[in-house]
Parts: structure tokens; C-alpha cells; sequence
């Protein structure tokens, strides 16, 4: 008798793929609250208001340290109520702050709509596009965070050249405007639509997995991969506070956000 949990049958779109390909278009449309692309528009707008580097790197700064406190604050948030209005908000505001920002003609103005951008992009989309597609995958979980990370990478490259191409052609004030509108345009309907906490909030399982397939997951014959799905460990906050590989990832990834941010920042200035 053949092993139900290898039959081949056809089956309907697993969900969790809707929620990697909005992840991917969300990881797109931040893009333009980082530093590669802010970087674009640095000597634009220092040189019309006669700013110095260091007036534009604060507010950079500023926004950067505060999305911090908002991200170490909204972990909870996240994990009770799900990303769907969350990354949402984020957009509209990484969007409007944007449409805003072509319109400044005060020194506070770009302070409070640069410090807005960066905690949208850096506080809230840059948290919760890490921690979202985790839970609807197991044993397919290295391959959907890959692709739901191209968007991110597409939006580095991408971002950057048509900001820059708008803001020689035309005008910094229009390249932030249309960088605003393509915030919007991608990823602000597909996350109303899409985006969602868990698969069990849905009736459904990781990776797509029926309960008949869950029942003969860990048979003799089947595959480590397979395994994990059942054996998957979760750790509480204070559990995770124990291990002494927590503190060194943190400190990997302090000393990396302290040492590129400012490079990239000015790069292009310097170029």
C-alpha cells in the first residue's frame, strides 16, 4: 500500500506564498526611507538650502535611533495583533512623509518628515518584514524568506538609479514625490489584502500541510526536513535572554548597523 503522505494530488495555492510575494513588494517599497536612496537626495537638498551634511545626517540620525525604540516596543504589539494594519500604517506614513517632503521650505519641516520616514522604515517595515513569513513556514522556510527578501534587494538597486534619474531630470522635490506615490503603488493594497498573522488563524498549517500529512510526518523513511516540521522548539522572550549566542547576534548586528548607515549616507556626496 502506497504511503498517503507521498502521494502526489493537486491542491489549491498555499496562502503563506500570497504573504511571501507581499512581504517582497513591502520589502520594495521601503526602500526609499533608506540610506541608499536618501543619499540620492542629499546634495540636492543641502545645496538648495544651504544646509551642511551634518544638519541632513541628523535628522537622519535621529530618525534612526527613535525607530529603534519603536521597533524594541512594537515586538509585542506585532505578536499579539499581526502585521496587516501595522505594516499598513507604516506605509502610509512612509508614503505621505515622502509626497511631504517635496513640499518643505523649513528646516523643521525636514526634520520631523525624515525622522517619520526613517521610524516607518527602520522602526516598523524593517521589524516586521523580518518576523512575518516565519510563521507560515517550516520545512520551506529558508527558501520563502529568500524570496521574499528579493524585493528588498530590487528595491536597493532599483530605487536609487530612477530617484536619482528624476531628481537630475527634473527635480529632487519630484523624485520624493514619485518615490511617495511608488510606496503606495506597490505594497499598501496588497498588504490590506493579503497580509495576515499566523496560518492558524486561516485553519491552516505551515508549509501547507494537511493533518493527514502531519499524521505521517515523522513515519520511517521520512526525510530530516519533514522532521523539523514536527519538532520545531519555540523559545519565550526570557528563555531566549539565557543564551549567550543571543548577545553575540546582537552585538554582530549593532556594531554592523553603527559602522554602514553613515558610509552609505554619504557615498554618493563624495562620489
Amino acid at each position: 500500500m502506497s504511503n498517503p503522505a507521498g502521494k502526489i494530488r493537486a491542491r489549491r495555492l498555499y496562502y503563506g506564498w500570497l504573504v511571501v510575494m507581499t512581504v517582497g513588494l513591502a520589502g520594495f517599497a521601503q526602500s526609499p526611507g533608506t540610506f541608499p536612496v536618501l543619499s540620492v537626495l542629499l546634495t540636492p537638498i543641502t545645496e538648495e538650502f544651504h544646509w551642511n551634511r551634518t544638519v541632513f545626517a541628523g535628522a537622519t540620525s535621529t530618525g534612526s535611533i527613535l525607530g529603534g525604540v519603536v521597533a524594541f516596543l512594537l515586538g509585542a504589539v506585532l505578536d499579539r495583533f499581526g502585521p496587516r494594519w501595522i505594516m499598513t500604517g507604516a506605509l502610509l506614513v512612509l508614503g505621505g512623509a515622502l509626497l511631504l517632503l517635496s513640499l518643505i521650505s523649513a528646516l523643521w519641516q525636514f526634520y520631523l518628515l525624515i525622522i517619520l520616514t526613517r521610524v516607518a522604515t527602520m522602526g516598523v517595515l524593517g521589524l516586521a518584514l523580518g518576523v512575518v513569513v516565519p510563521k507560515w513556514f517550516v520545512v520551506k522556510r529558508g527558501r520563502a524568506v529568500a524570496l521574499s527578501g528579493i524585493g528588498g534587494v530590487a528595491g536597493g538597486s532599483i530605487t536609487p538609479l530612477y530617484v536619482g534619474m528624476v531628481a537630475e531630470m527634473i527635480s529632487w522635490r519630484a523624485a520624493a514625490a514619485t518615490a511617495g506615490l511608488v510606496v503606495w503603488a506597490v505594497a499598501l493594497l496588497p498588504s490590506i489584502l493579503f497580509l495576515r498573522r499566523r496560518p492558524e488563524d486561516m485553519g491552516l498549517l505551515p508549509d501547507g500541510l494537511s493533518q493527514e500529512e502531519l499524521r505521517h510526518i515523522q513515519t520511517p523513511g521520512q526525510n530530516a526536513a519533514s522532521t523539523r516540521a514536527r519538532t520545531e522548539v519555540s523559545y519565550t522572550l526570557r528563555q531566549v535572554l539565557r543564551f549567550r549566542s543571543f548577545y553575540l547576534l546582537v552585538a554582530a548586528f549593532t556594531l554592523l548597523l553603527v559602522v554602514m548607515p553613515g558610509m552609505v549616507l554619504h557615498m554618493v556626496a563624495y562620489l
